[in-house]
């Protein structure tokens, strides 16, 4: 009975022909297999997957064996199949079917993987050595001040067998001869940090295989477009107007550089400009328009930026002011409050009497001498209004 159920539940996963023999005993039908005497999961046949491959030396291709079951059914026995190379000093196989390339080459070693007395085939031709790194190439590169780069384009390589592959990371990076000494630095995961402008030699290394040197050029980021806001900005005649050119980097970043620019006016007759301690602050002087112009001063070695440029308008009239007279409202809420206090205080805190905010109209302060029983003392007596306006002339004007 317990050799049914193992049959059923493949379990035992046919290690052994003799067990699965036991298994199939009888000459009838069975509940764990089918008529005829052969068992349902008896393997019938195994199927190496690839059945041929042709590979370079000193590579590896992973093998899988399917078995084939009686009732047609399959499963991947790839870790318990019995493996074996024909020439396993030409390619070796792993009792988990991983099928390893020498050094050698060969037009086919049969490889193959049984369980009981199923047994695949599969073929491997070790058909041309592989492809080895004979050179590192990197170029020059320029990076800005302020950020850290990780160079994984920077090196390409190139193969024995005549190929290449670009770009090619699978390298490490060392700097030296900085100027300044300081100017860039490379951690262990090559990262590189620019610190200060300067220069560095950088070569990349694989293996035995080092790079020849290229130039690292460390350069504070460039200047690559600048606006002025606000936009369609207007000013009257005697105010003035602070404009502001916002600065856009190679590197991404964005800075006020209102301060960095030559400015100039169009029309100084309508507009001026302030070039001087107040840049980009702009005059009305005229009724008309102006076009402000703001230049950038760059060194030699930078490129060339399109001056950023905005329309100042001076309008024609000045607004209209009006003076308006808001009128008193008449208000006889009137509160009166009192303060005792001993004839030792010579401050009285009034405002402690008053509500706030309230303007006091009149206080009248009392003296009582001490007569019989009672003490001397002092009262104060305040009174207090709050003062309203109407404030309706006011309205929809713009104050």
């Amino acid at each position: 009975m317990s050799n049914i159920s193992m049959c059923r539940g493949r379990s035992l996963q046919l290690l052994a022909l003799l067990v699965l023999t036991a298994c199939g005993g009888g000459g009838g039908s069975s509940a764990g297999g089918s008529s005829g005497g052969t068992p349902a999961n008896i393997v019938q046949s195994i199927t190496i997957t690839p059945s041929y491959i042709s590979t370079n030396t000193n590579t590896s291709q992973q093998l899988t064996a399917t078995a084939t079951y009686a009732d047609g059914s399959v499963s991947n026995l790839t870790s318990i199949a019995s493996w074996v190379s024909a020439a396993p000093t030409m390619v070796a196989v792993s009792n988990t079917g991983l099928a390893a390339a020498g050094s050698t080459l060969h037009a086919g070693v049969e490889i193959t993987a049984s369980i009981g007395g199923a047994v695949g085939k599969s073929v491997v031709s070790v058909t041309s050595a592989a492809a080895a790194l004979q050179a590192i190439i990197v170029t020059p590169q320029t990076i800005y001040t302020g950020h850290a780069w990780l160079p994984t384009t920077w090196a390409s390589a190139n193969f024995s067998n005549g190929t290449g592959q670009s770009p090619y990371d699978k390298v490490q990076w060392t700097l030296s001869g900085c100027n300044p000494a300081n100017a860039a630095s490379v951690n262990t995961d090559g990262l590189i940090s620019a610190n200060l402008p300067g220069t560095c030699s950088m070569a990349a290394t694989s293996g035995a295989i080092t790079s020849s040197s290229a130039t690292l050029t460390i350069r504070a980021p460039s200047l690559q477009s600048m606006v002025i806001i606000p936009s369609a900005p207007s000013v009257a005649a005697g105010a003035t107007l602070q404009l502001t050119a916002m600065g856009t980097y190679i590197d991404g970043t964005k800075k006020n550089i209102t301060s960095l620019l030559q400015w100039s006016s169009s029309n100084t007759a309508t507009v001026s400009a302030d070039n001087a301690a107040n840049k980009g602050r702009v005059s009305g002087v005229a009724a008309g328009s102006a076009i402000i112009t703001a230049t950038a001063i760059l060194p030699a070695s930078d490129p060339v930026v399109t001056p950023a440029t905005m329309t100042v308008t001076v309008p024609g009239s000045a607004p209209v002011q009006t003076v308006l007279n808001a009128s008193p409202i008449e208000d006889n809420t009137v509160m009166s409050s009192s303060l005792v206090t001993d004839r030792k205080t010579t401050v009285y805190a009034t405002n402690a009497m008053l509500s706030n905010p309230a303007v006091a109209v009149g206080c009248a302060w009392y003296y009582s001498p001490a007569i019989g029983f009672a003490p001397e003392h002092m009262d104060a007596s305040c009174s207090e209004a709050r003062l309203k306006f109407n404030l309706t002339a006011l309205a929809g004007k713009t104050i």
